[in-house]
Protein backbone atom coordinates (compact mmCIF):
# COMPACT_ATOMS: atom_id res chain seq x y z
CA UNK A 1 0.00 0.00 0.00
CA UNK A 2 1.36 3.41 -0.97
CA UNK A 3 2.20 5.77 1.86
CA UNK A 4 2.04 8.80 -0.42
CA UNK A 5 -0.93 11.12 -0.02
CA UNK A 6 -3.11 12.13 -2.99
CA UNK A 7 -1.95 15.17 -4.93
CA UNK A 8 -3.57 18.48 -4.03
CA UNK A 9 -5.26 20.23 -6.96
CA UNK A 10 -6.27 23.89 -6.95
CA UNK A 11 -10.07 24.04 -7.14
CA UNK A 12 -9.78 27.10 -9.42
CA UNK A 13 -8.31 25.00 -12.22
CA UNK A 14 -10.68 24.57 -15.16
CA UNK A 15 -9.45 21.26 -16.53
CA UNK A 16 -11.55 21.55 -19.69
CA UNK A 17 -9.80 24.80 -20.67
CA UNK A 18 -6.27 23.35 -20.60
CA UNK A 19 -4.95 22.91 -24.14
CA UNK A 20 -1.69 21.13 -23.30
CA UNK A 21 -1.91 17.37 -22.82
CA UNK A 22 1.42 17.53 -21.00
CA UNK A 23 0.03 19.91 -18.38
CA UNK A 24 -3.10 17.78 -18.08
CA UNK A 25 -0.98 14.69 -17.44
CA UNK A 26 0.72 16.34 -14.43
CA UNK A 27 -2.50 17.32 -12.66
CA UNK A 28 -3.26 14.66 -10.09
CA UNK A 29 0.33 13.42 -10.03
CA UNK A 30 1.86 16.55 -8.47
CA UNK A 31 0.40 19.22 -6.20
CA UNK A 32 -0.93 21.89 -8.54
CA UNK A 33 -1.64 25.59 -8.04
CA UNK A 34 -2.94 27.91 -10.77
CA UNK A 35 -2.42 31.67 -10.77
CA UNK A 36 -2.36 34.32 -13.52
CA UNK A 37 -2.08 31.82 -16.35
CA UNK A 38 0.72 29.79 -14.76
CA UNK A 39 0.43 26.20 -13.52
CA UNK A 40 2.71 25.55 -10.53
CA UNK A 41 3.54 21.95 -9.65
CA UNK A 42 5.25 20.61 -6.51
CA UNK A 43 6.42 17.05 -6.07
CA UNK A 44 4.39 15.11 -3.48
CA UNK A 45 7.66 13.80 -2.02
CA UNK A 46 8.87 17.40 -1.62
CA UNK A 47 11.89 17.02 -3.91
CA UNK A 48 11.29 19.62 -6.66
CA UNK A 49 8.86 22.15 -8.11
CA UNK A 50 8.21 23.45 -11.61
CA UNK A 51 5.82 25.66 -13.52
CA UNK A 52 4.28 25.69 -16.99
CA UNK A 53 2.51 28.02 -19.40
CA UNK A 54 -0.28 26.47 -21.47
CA UNK A 55 0.71 26.75 -25.14
CA UNK A 56 2.76 29.82 -24.27
CA UNK A 57 5.23 29.66 -27.18
CA UNK A 58 4.65 29.92 -30.91
CA UNK A 59 7.22 28.58 -33.37
CA UNK A 60 7.27 29.78 -36.94
CA UNK A 61 9.87 30.19 -39.65
CA UNK A 62 9.95 33.38 -41.68
CA UNK A 63 12.06 33.46 -44.82
CA UNK A 64 14.60 36.29 -44.86
CA UNK A 65 14.94 38.72 -47.75
CA UNK A 66 18.31 37.19 -48.68
CA UNK A 67 16.82 33.69 -48.77
CA UNK A 68 13.88 34.87 -50.83
CA UNK A 69 16.19 36.65 -53.30
CA UNK A 70 18.44 33.61 -53.63
CA UNK A 71 15.45 31.33 -54.20
CA UNK A 72 14.03 33.58 -56.95
CA UNK A 73 17.41 34.00 -58.67
CA UNK A 74 17.93 30.25 -58.74
CA UNK A 75 14.33 29.28 -59.55
CA UNK A 76 14.00 27.28 -56.34
CA UNK A 77 10.36 26.63 -55.40
CA UNK A 78 9.18 27.99 -52.07
CA UNK A 79 8.48 25.69 -49.15
CA UNK A 80 5.66 26.05 -46.68
CA UNK A 81 6.60 26.10 -43.01
CA UNK A 82 3.68 25.76 -40.63
CA UNK A 83 3.56 27.51 -37.27
CA UNK A 84 2.60 25.69 -34.10
CA UNK A 85 2.24 26.29 -30.37
CA UNK A 86 3.90 24.50 -27.47
CA UNK A 87 3.51 24.61 -23.68
CA UNK A 88 6.48 26.12 -21.86
CA UNK A 89 8.31 24.61 -18.91
CA UNK A 90 9.44 27.92 -17.42
CA UNK A 91 11.02 26.58 -14.24
CA UNK A 92 12.27 23.27 -12.90
CA UNK A 93 13.91 23.68 -9.51
CA UNK A 94 15.52 21.16 -7.18
CA UNK A 95 16.52 22.44 -3.71
CA UNK A 96 20.21 21.87 -2.83
CA UNK A 97 19.42 18.98 -0.48
CA UNK A 98 17.92 16.92 -3.31
CA UNK A 99 20.40 17.59 -6.09
CA UNK A 100 22.55 14.89 -7.68
CA UNK A 101 19.65 12.43 -7.91
CA UNK A 102 18.75 12.90 -11.59
CA UNK A 103 15.29 14.19 -10.67
CA UNK A 104 15.11 16.53 -13.65
CA UNK A 105 16.01 13.73 -16.07
CA UNK A 106 13.41 11.39 -14.54
CA UNK A 107 10.78 14.12 -14.77
CA UNK A 108 11.66 14.90 -18.39
CA UNK A 109 11.55 11.22 -19.31
CA UNK A 110 7.94 11.13 -18.15
CA UNK A 111 7.01 14.42 -19.84
CA UNK A 112 8.63 13.32 -23.11
CA UNK A 113 6.69 10.04 -23.02
CA UNK A 114 3.48 12.10 -22.87
CA UNK A 115 4.78 14.36 -25.65
CA UNK A 116 5.38 11.34 -27.88
CA UNK A 117 1.98 9.83 -27.13
CA UNK A 118 0.11 13.10 -27.68
CA UNK A 119 2.27 14.49 -30.54
CA UNK A 120 2.91 17.63 -28.49
CA UNK A 121 6.08 19.72 -28.44
CA UNK A 122 7.55 21.27 -25.27
CA UNK A 123 9.50 24.52 -24.96
CA UNK A 124 12.06 25.21 -22.23
CA UNK A 125 14.60 27.92 -21.52
CA UNK A 126 17.97 27.67 -19.83
CA UNK A 127 18.35 30.52 -17.32
CA UNK A 128 19.91 29.33 -14.01
CA UNK A 129 18.76 31.11 -10.86
CA UNK A 130 19.09 31.02 -7.10
CA UNK A 131 16.23 31.72 -4.71
CA UNK A 132 16.70 34.58 -2.29
CA UNK A 133 17.32 33.25 1.22
CA UNK A 134 17.49 29.60 0.17
CA UNK A 135 19.27 27.10 2.42
CA UNK A 136 20.38 23.49 2.23
CA UNK A 137 17.55 22.51 4.58
CA UNK A 138 14.81 23.78 2.26
CA UNK A 139 12.23 21.31 1.01
CA UNK A 140 10.53 21.86 -2.34
CA UNK A 141 7.52 23.43 -0.61
CA UNK A 142 9.72 25.79 1.41
CA UNK A 143 11.76 26.69 -1.68
CA UNK A 144 8.57 27.31 -3.67
CA UNK A 145 7.24 29.72 -1.03
CA UNK A 146 10.54 31.62 -1.06
CA UNK A 147 10.46 31.62 -4.86
CA UNK A 148 7.02 33.26 -4.84
CA UNK A 149 7.57 35.63 -1.90
CA UNK A 150 11.27 36.54 -2.02
CA UNK A 151 12.15 36.22 -5.69
CA UNK A 152 15.20 34.97 -7.54
CA UNK A 153 18.61 36.11 -8.74
CA UNK A 154 21.21 34.75 -11.20
CA UNK A 155 23.40 32.04 -9.71
CA UNK A 156 26.95 33.12 -8.72
CA UNK A 157 28.33 31.04 -11.62
CA UNK A 158 25.50 31.80 -14.02
CA UNK A 159 27.40 31.19 -17.25
CA UNK A 160 28.96 27.91 -16.17
CA UNK A 161 25.64 26.76 -14.72
CA UNK A 162 23.90 27.77 -17.94
CA UNK A 163 26.29 25.74 -20.09
CA UNK A 164 25.78 22.72 -17.82
CA UNK A 165 22.00 23.11 -18.03
CA UNK A 166 22.26 23.48 -21.79
CA UNK A 167 24.21 20.22 -21.99
CA UNK A 168 21.67 18.45 -19.78
CA UNK A 169 18.82 19.63 -22.00
CA UNK A 170 20.59 18.45 -25.15
CA UNK A 171 21.41 15.05 -23.64
CA UNK A 172 17.81 14.66 -22.44
CA UNK A 173 16.46 15.11 -25.98
CA UNK A 174 15.78 18.83 -26.36
CA UNK A 175 17.00 20.63 -29.47
CA UNK A 176 18.44 24.15 -29.44
CA UNK A 177 15.68 25.87 -31.44
CA UNK A 178 15.50 29.62 -31.93
CA UNK A 179 12.47 31.23 -30.30
CA UNK A 180 11.62 34.32 -32.31
CA UNK A 181 9.63 35.96 -29.51
CA UNK A 182 12.36 35.57 -26.88
CA UNK A 183 12.92 38.75 -24.87
CA UNK A 184 14.84 37.53 -21.81
CA UNK A 185 16.91 34.63 -23.13
CA UNK A 186 19.51 34.48 -25.88
CA UNK A 187 19.26 31.93 -28.73
CA UNK A 188 21.77 29.57 -27.07
CA UNK A 189 19.37 29.31 -24.09
CA UNK A 190 16.27 28.36 -26.10
CA UNK A 191 15.15 24.74 -26.41
CA UNK A 192 12.34 22.66 -27.84
CA UNK A 193 11.47 19.00 -27.57
CA UNK A 194 9.75 17.87 -30.73
CA UNK A 195 8.41 14.31 -30.55
CA UNK A 196 9.14 11.87 -33.33
CA UNK A 197 5.37 11.55 -33.73
CA UNK A 198 4.97 15.24 -34.64
CA UNK A 199 3.67 16.05 -38.14
CA UNK A 200 6.25 16.29 -40.92
CA UNK A 201 5.42 19.99 -41.35
CA UNK A 202 6.44 20.66 -37.73
CA UNK A 203 9.69 18.81 -38.32
CA UNK A 204 10.47 21.00 -41.34
CA UNK A 205 9.82 24.18 -39.37
CA UNK A 206 12.04 23.07 -36.48
CA UNK A 207 14.80 21.95 -38.84
CA UNK A 208 14.90 25.51 -40.18
CA UNK A 209 14.88 27.07 -36.69
CA UNK A 210 17.37 24.69 -35.07
CA UNK A 211 20.70 26.21 -34.04
CA UNK A 212 24.03 24.40 -33.91
CA UNK A 213 26.08 26.44 -31.49
CA UNK A 214 29.69 25.90 -30.69
CA UNK A 215 29.93 27.43 -27.21
CA UNK A 216 32.16 30.54 -27.22
CA UNK A 217 32.76 31.32 -23.54
CA UNK A 218 34.33 34.73 -24.15
CA UNK A 219 31.41 35.89 -26.23
CA UNK A 220 28.87 34.52 -23.80
CA UNK A 221 30.55 36.27 -20.86
CA UNK A 222 29.53 39.58 -22.44
CA UNK A 223 25.89 38.50 -22.09
CA UNK A 224 26.17 37.27 -18.50
CA UNK A 225 23.50 39.06 -16.37
CA UNK A 226 25.71 39.39 -13.28
CA UNK A 227 28.90 40.08 -15.19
Amino acid sequence: MSLLRPARVDEDIDFSSIKSKIIRSLIGKLDCLYEDGVYYFTDIQNRFFCNFLDFGACYEYQESYEEMKYRHENSIPSEEYVSFFAPVMRVFYVPPRNRGRNLQRAFLDFVFSVAEEECEALAAFCDPFAIEGESFADTAQTAFLKFIEDGIKPTPNWLTDGIKQRDRFLKAGFRNVKYNDGKITQPWQQFLYLPATAPKEYQQTVDKLELHFKVDMERLRQLEPNG
